[in-house]
């Protein structure tokens, strides 16, 4: 792990992630990460979890990549999943848009979504 700093920092300061992705394994841990990526709470809870579980899913994607437990497509489909989850579970909600909203309207709602992001 000395070539990703993210994956390092996730492993030496929370390392009971490790523990649970060893225990679990990578398909366990990726799916809980995709299932709780729909929450239906707060837009503060709701970014605390995805932070959470983003976090979780990244960890078990690259134990599994650099393990070759999985090949690129399901790495690629594990991420693919989790935008899925979490756009159905929060923002497309919130957002309450379809592909015949214009643009410029989608791109406002998403601003306003994301308005306490990063604070």
């Amino acid at each position: 792990m000395h070539w990703s700093p993210f994956l390092r920092a996730l492993a030496t300061r929370e390392p009971e992630r490790l523990v649970r992705c060893c225990t679990l394994g990578p398909d366990a841990m990726a799916a809980a990460a995709i299932e709780a990526a729909r929450p239906d709470t707060s837009m503060a809870a709701t970014m605390r979890i995805l932070r959470q579980t983003r976090q979780d899913l990244a960890f078990a994607c690259a134990i599994a990549d650099i393990a070759g437990l999985w090949p690129l497509e399901r790495v690629c489909g594990a991420l693919s999943d989790y935008a899925d989850a979490a756009i159905e579970g929060h923002f497309r909600p919130r957002c309450r848009t379809s592909a015949t909203v214009p643009i410029r309207q989608a791109s406002s709602c998403w601003r306003s979504a994301n308005s306490g992001r990063g604070r």
